[in-house]
Parts: C-alpha cells; sequence; structure tokens
C-alpha cells in the first residue's frame, strides 16, 4: 500500500541520517549507508562539517580563494544549548576576515553558532 511504502522511505531515512552506533541504527539502516558509499555514516549524503567538536567545511568551500584555514582556533557556542565548537576556517574580503560556521548550525537542537569573543561570524554558504 502506499502508507505502508511511504511510512518505510521513512524509516530508510532515519536509519541514514542516524549514527552507526550499535544503540542508533537498525542493520538495515547499515546496510543502507553502506549501499550508499559513505566514508562517514553520521551523514551518508556528503560532507559532515562538524567532528569531534572541530567545524570543517565542505571541500568546495574549503577551495573558495578567499576561504582558508587561519591555523586559529575560534571557540563558538551554541545559541541555543551552549554547545562548543570549534571553527580555524576565514573568509576574507576586503582586508576583514569572518569565521566560518556551519549553515545549518547545531542539528541536534538547531541553534545557531556565534563567538562569545566577539570575532565576527558567517555562514559557510557561498552560491
Amino acid at each position: 500500500s502506499a502508507e505502508f511504502r511511504g511510512r518505510s522511505h521513512w524509516l530508510r531515512m532515519k536509519n541514514l541520517l542516524a549514527t552507526c552506533s550499535s544503540s542508533g541504527v537498525s542493520e538495515e539502516g547499515r546496510a543502507d549507508v553502506a549501499q550508499s558509499g559513505s566514508q562517514d555514516c553520521a551523514f551518508p549524503f556528503g560532507h559532515r562539517s562538524s567532528k569531534d567538536g572541530i567545524y570543517t567545511p565542505n571541500p568546495r568551500v574549503q577551495n573558495l580563494p578567499n576561504v582558508h584555514n587561519s591555523g586559529k582556533d575560534v571557540l563558538l557556542h551554541c545559541d541555543k544549548c551552549g554547545m562548543h565548537l570549534v571553527s580555524r576556517w576565514v573568509f576574507t574580503l576586503k582586508g576583514k576576515q569572518s569565521t566560518l560556521v556551519p549553515l545549518n548550525g547545531h542539528r541536534t537542537c538547531g541553534g545557531k553558532y556565534f563567538s562569545k569573543q566577539r570575532v565576527p561570524c558567517r555562514v559557510d554558504n557561498f552560491q
């Protein structure tokens, strides 16, 4: 039935988006991730920007002429839950630098990252 196919589709998506911990994903979900060819099972559709508390923009953004790894840690905070994230990536335009932060913010709670040190921040959305 159409209802069953719809439910099955959403369950498959849920499994694909979950982490591969033994407590969080069914064997079917792990198989789906393996079939996707992903190197990072926590985000099988492509690049995962935050891992182990460190933000890294996707390769396309990294290769933009005005984006580079400064080597300097900027501590970011989620505006909803206070979770910390470190960014070393900056965008420079006309001599002014902005620390890059993930466009989608903190996926777990929906918050946005900012710097308490008043370092200018910019989301990593470049069209």
